[in-house]
């Protein structure tokens, strides 16, 4: 997702910040927290994240993809260890990525649980942008995870907008999909372009964009994420070219009840 930033669709300049990514689970989705952690600093927000330690070792890694990754082999990228992936299915209220009905099955056919994200342009309508990603997706069934939100540019809108347009859309997509759907953004793109609005810090998960040596950075008022998007640079068997890697917080049991499986 971080990608789509550089190479975003709909023609609008993008936000020169590196991007940061929090998520924040549902209590009931089994994430795991130690009591009394805290995040690290992060030493740079381009450090790829070192080889996990066993306690990380557990928790089932994914990758996100959009038409920047072409063809992907969902048989290798299972085979490879991976447990889930997101794909790109629109952005603004034009794109359709060309991939991801393709993407879409290949996942599934995989053994792979599933998830769509959206592209947000904050100063286009949240309407029909929410209206876009809902035909791509269609429905969601067992074995998919929460619809995604991706906020990771402002287009010059205030945040009191931007948080707005993410109301809007977030609403729409929740009525039409009957999931919550999950924010992915970065740290300090939340803080300094929403107001570090704790809007949706209580009732919708998060997934975190930081590329850091440490434990993810989280806005303030969220209390943990969900995914954590910890390098753009990962090689993955079945993508050609580097691919955005990512961490559930908790066992393959939670990540299940995420996705609607017992």
């Amino acid at each position: 997702m971080a990608a789509d930033t550089k190479n975003s669709e709909q023609g609008q300049d993008a936000e020169p910040e590196e991007v940061e990514i929090d998520t924040i689970p549902y209590p009931r989705a089994g994430v795991i927290i130690e009591e009394g952690e805290e995040p690290a600093e992060p030493e740079s927000p381009r450090d790829e994240a070192p080889e996990p330690g066993a306690a990380a070792i557990s928790r089932p890694l994914g990758i996100d993809v959009s038409n920047h990754q072409g063809i992907v082999n969902w048989a290798k990228v299972s085979g490879a260890g991976m447990a889930f992936a997101f794909a790109k299915a629109s952005e603004g209220t034009g794109f359709r990525d060309p991939f991801f009905a393709r993407n879409w099955q290949g996942m599934k056919s995989a053994g792979l649980l599933r998830g769509a994200y959206h592209f947000f342009r904050p100063q286009l309508n949240a309407t029909a942008q929410a209206n876009l990603f809902i035909q791509m997706v269609g429905r969601l069934d067992p074995g998919d995870l929460p619809p995604v939100i991706d906020v990771e540019v402002a287009d010059g809108v205030s945040a009191a907008a931007i948080v707005q347009g993410i109301q809007q859309w977030v609403q729409i997509v929740q009525n039409a999909l009957g999931r919550d759907p999950m924010i992915y953004t970065g740290p300090s793109f939340w803080q300094s372009r929403t107001g570090n609005s704790s809007a949706f810090s209580q009732t919708l998960p998060l997934w975190i964009a930081h590329y850091t040596t440490g434990r993810p950075t989280i806005p303030d008022n969220w209390p943990f994420q969900t995914f954590h998007q910890f390098t753009d640079s990962g090689r993955v068997n079945g993508v050609s070219g580097n691919v955005d890697m990512n961490r559930f917080n908790g066992d393959t049991a939670g990540l299940r009840r995420l996705a609607g499986l017992p």
